[in-house]
Order: structure tokens, then sequence, then C-alpha cells
């Protein structure tokens, strides 16, 4: 859901940026051992679901 999220966020809100040349199952990769395990990640849950 985080890699999903990210992606959709950046291509809305950075459309002068090049297309994102890595597909879901890399950026979730990248959230899982990347993201997670280096940075405090802070989201949105709405009923035990990430919203944002």
């Amino acid at each position: 859901m985080i890699a999903r999220i990210h992606m959709t966020s950046t291509s809305a809100t950075m459309p002068y940026l090049p297309p994102q040349k890595r597909n879901h199952e890399q950026v979730t990769r990248w959230v899982r051992d990347a993201l997670l395990t280096r940075c405090r990640t802070w989201v949105a849950v709405r009923d035990a679901e990430i919203i944002g």
C-alpha cells in the first residue's frame, strides 16, 4: 500500500519529473528493505487500512 501511495502521489504532485522507471514490485521492495528499516515513517490509517 505504501508503494502505491508513493508512486501515485509522486506522479500527481511532481509531473515535471521523468516517468518512473521502477515497477510496483521494485518500489515495494525499496519500501520494505530501505524506507521502513532506515526511516521513521508516518502513515494515515482509517479502519486499519493505510490511506496516506
